[in-house]
């Protein structure tokens, strides 16, 4: 089975959007080695109600990587941004990314609203995380976000980088 996120409205990520699938439907879904598919793809083979069937709910602790992302009609991000619909997410000419995680540290993706918004991940250790999810939320919006330095964000939280490839669990999402 392999990890893929569904990104759609906010009642769809209310719990993250973490699903498996098995290997046959995740090729029929993200071929030629992408990692991006959207609804607007869809054709005559492949309908939402088969690819719904196939998802299995994942425990967002226990990632083995987000390999692939799904993006719904209500998605924040444009389908236009990537024309070719294979996202940079681990792409060596983006930025730096770690290949390295640790079971020690916490993994938020942050949705930025931008059409181009690739959905990054970072790692952050527990007190970063505490200052930014204070309630113990899982989904926390731009509003609902602690007044926080700028260089909070630019030398703390968005230090580390992670390949979503990779990332063992999604503790948080932010959407600014």
């Amino acid at each position: 089975m392999l990890s893929v996120q569904v990104i759609g409205s906010l009642e769809e990520i209310g719990d993250l959007g973490l699903y498996c699938v098995d290997e046959n439907t995740f090729n029929q879904l993200f071929k030629n080695g992408r990692d991006l598919f959207f609804f607007c793809d869809f054709n005559n083979e492949l309908s939402w109600k088969m690819i719904k069937e196939k998802l299995v709910k994942a425990n967002s602790l226990f990632l083995k990587g987000i390999q692939g992302t799904i993006h719904l009609e209500k998605s924040f991000v444009a389908p236009d941004s990537f024309p070719n619909r294979i996202i940079q997410v681990d792409d060596p000419l983006s930025i730096t990314r770690s290949d390295k995680v640790s079971i020690n540290k916490y993994y938020f993706q942050v949705l930025d609203g931008a059409s181009n918004s690739t959905c990054d991940i970072y790692e952050v250790d527990k007190d970063t995380f505490n200052q930014i999810f204070t309630q113990g939320q899982k989904v926390l919006l731009s509003n609902e976000c602690p007044e926080l330095e700028d260089r909070f964000w630019t030398k703390t939280a968005y230090r580390t980088n992670v390949k979503k490839s990779i990332v063992p669990r999604l503790d948080g999402i932010l959407i600014l």
